[in-house]
């Protein structure tokens, strides 16, 4: 359950700017050249946006994920490296033990918790189904493998008994000699 919410957790370049000490037109430039380097897997890293700024003016951001955020930081010094990996784990852990705080919340993580859950008893079942057709196929091995065996030995204990048979009218033959 907790990949499903954090999977959820987006990041902005505003925050990213925030948390380096960079300013955001710098971290937009490295967001742009980041997704002329990655080319079509960059759309799936950094979704672009807006937010409305100080001079109420829509001005362009990006949004993110951590990949999103690994991927930026890497470029970074060690310091900035720092303090986006420190801001994501706190991140994490907000969203680990985080209340819904509507109604709509709540309902959206019981349907999340009842997903998971349901693939879950899928996953379960199709265990269960597997090794009872595991189970059932190796009982019909061993019960061919045991019928074939008994076979065995009755055709070799009868010819055992013919040959006892043959060898006891030999000894008789040779008694009379």
């Amino acid at each position: 359950m907790e990949q499903l919410i954090a999977l959820e957790q987006k990041v902005t370049s505003l925050q990213i700017a925030e948390w380096t000490g960079k300013r955001h037109d710098n971290i937009m430039r490295d967001i742009k050249n980041e997704l002329a380097e990655l080319a079509d897997i960059g759309a799936l890293v950094f979704e672009e946006t807006s937010y409305t700024d100080k001079s109420n003016r829509l001005s362009p951001m990006y949004t993110m994920g951590k990949k999103g955020v690994m991927q930026l930081a890497l470029k970074y010094d060690a310091i900035s490296r720092y303090k986006c990996i420190e801001k994501l784990e706190e991140l994490e852990q907000a969203e680990k033990y985080q209340i819904p705080k509507s109604k709509g919340e709540a309902l959206l993580l019981a349907g999340q918790l009842q997903l998971a859950l349901e693939q879950k008893d899928i996953q379960l079942k199709e265990a269960i189904k597997t090794r009872h057709q595991i189970s059932t196929r190796a009982q019909a091995i061993a019960m061919n493998t045991a019928s074939r065996l008994t076979q065995k030995v009755k055709k070799l204990t009868k010819e055992l008994e013919n040959e006892i048979e043959e060898k006891k009218k030999h000894l008789k033959e040779l008694k009379r000699l």
